[in-house]
């Protein structure tokens, strides 16, 4: 026979698990996924230039490009969307010392690719992007000509403007893939 519990006990179990339950809750809450910033690896635009270098590493070494803009350099590994280590750069604004550009080549500079294996390509590259941002690419410029073809897509993201534009030559079947971000607001360093 259990023995019987005082009924002054059962109120204070309650709300212990009740303040439990809020614990809970809320510390679901904090960790429900939100939507990240635009970036590659370990950056995200927005980040100061502080917090970028200590992602990167010690071997981060940033350079002055143009009017107080200052880039650095990295190489990340990033296998859904390039077979080999993918050379990326990092902008910081100038006024602000926050990261406010990006640019990363996906490219195939190796040669040997026929049209469709380029498609096939640019068109993995372009859905994983749509899935990583969480929207659809809005299709820009085609072009076809007797040197190659290019495409390009627009993707709408949150404070961002993101492009991913390739382009491949016929008569060596390289292909070469820009994705670059620019923050809102931002006016960009890299053109073309």
């Amino acid at each position: 026979m259990k023995p019987s519990r005082p009924p002054e006990a059962l109120p204070r179990r309650g709300a212990l698990l009740l303040a439990g339950g809020v614990l809970a809750a809320g510390a679901s809450w904090l960790a429900w996924p939100r939507a990240a910033a635009p970036g590659f690896g370990p950056l995200h635009l927005g980040m100061t230039r502080a917090e970028a270098l200590r992602a990167l590493g010690p071997a981060a070494l940033p350079a002055p490009l143009c009017g107080g803009v200052e880039g650095v350099l990295f190489d990340w590994p990033d296998p859904a969307l390039h077979p080999r280590p993918v050379p990326a750069m990092a902008m910081f604004a100038a006024t602000e010392a926050r990261l406010s550009e990006m640019e990363a080549s996906l490219s195939h500079p190796d040669g040997g690719l026929g049209l469709a294996e380029w498609q096939a390509m640019v068109a993995a590259q372009r859905e994983e992007m749509a899935r990583r941002l969480g929207t659809t690419p809005q299709p820009g410029p085609a072009e076809e000509d007797a040197m190659g073809a290019a495409r390009h897509w627009r993707f709408a993201a949150a404070g961002a403007e993101v492009t991913l534009a390739s382009r491949w030559m016929r008569r060596s079947g390289a292909g070469y893939t820009r994705l670059h971000w620019l923050a809102a607001g931002q006016e960009a360093v890299i053109t073309g």
